[in-house]
């Protein structure tokens, strides 16, 4: 008998082509996560939008791909860990605005088709029960990345209906994962580009699951991972206007 998981989700995510990448572009600009790019990836007709998120030095979630080199440009700034008051407040590049999960909760509220690719840097288990316990509201909106077969159970227990094996920070082989593909379901398997040029992509589609490859710019790449059965890519500056679905 498996077990009983709480909070199911009755709205299935879309499976799209495109995943808007850190957030999407903004002015030409990738890896922001802001609320403009947000806005944008929205305006241009995507449905699932990835995020990063890491942790501020006093204990919040916020949406940056990492405090190592981002501020050095983001900021114009000394790249370190920031306090959630400095990073909610400090000028950035072009004054774009920057998120946590109380103005991202806002926005998912008022954007209702959107669902977000939660891709957790740092004690993602830890994040995941934060948006539980802190927002219950928008907790059904986020699909996280799976860096741990072993995480899978409680990830679900806690509420996520869907999850997405990044394989880009979880160490399997094909093999593995199909075997843990046999009992459990996810919403899609992602990958880089190399993995993706493999056997992988078109062996879970016969499995009736999808793929999507990171990070893909070309349509040209695109129509590669398509004939090879790959469902859809991560992407900074494709749109889902522009290209022809293949759900």
């Amino acid at each position: 008998m498996g077990i009983h998981y709480l909070h199911e989700i009755k709205r299935t995510p879309p499976l799209e082509t495109l995943i808007a990448h850190a957030g999407g572009s903004i002015y030409g600009i990738p890896y922001t996560n802001s609320l403009e790019a947000l806005n944008n990836s929205y305006m241009n007709g995507f449905k699932l939008i990835e995020l990063d998120f890491h942790w501020t030095t006093d204990g919040y979630p916020v949406c940056i791909h990492d405090w190592d080199s981002t501020p050095r440009w983001l900021f114009m700034n000394t790249s370190r860990q920031y306090s959630l008051e400095e990073f909610l407040n400090k000028d950035t590049l072009l004054n774009l605005t920057l998120l946590d999960l109380n103005r991202l909760e806002q926005w998912l509220i008022f954007h209702p088709s959107i669902y977000i690719i939660a891709d957790i840097k740092k004690d993602y288990i830890r994040l995941l029960k934060y948006i539980k316990d802190h927002h219950p509201k928008i907790q059904h909106k986020f699909i996280p990345h799976l860096y741990s077969f072993h995480d899978y159970e409680y990830i679900r227990y806690l509420g996520y209906s869907y999850v997405i094996p990044a394989l880009y920070n979880l160490a399997t082989s094909d093999t593995s994962l199909f075997h843990f593909l046999e009992g459990n379901e996810v919403f899609a398997v992602s990958m880089p580009l190399l993995r993706a040029l493999t056997l992988l992509p078109r062996n879970l589609y016969y499995l009736n699951v999808p793929s999507y490859a990171h990070t893909i710019n070309f349509n040209k790449t695109l129509s590669t991972l398509k004939a090879n059965k790959v469902t859809g890519v991560y992407t900074d500056y494709l749109r889902p206007n522009s290209i022809q679905s293949i759900r």
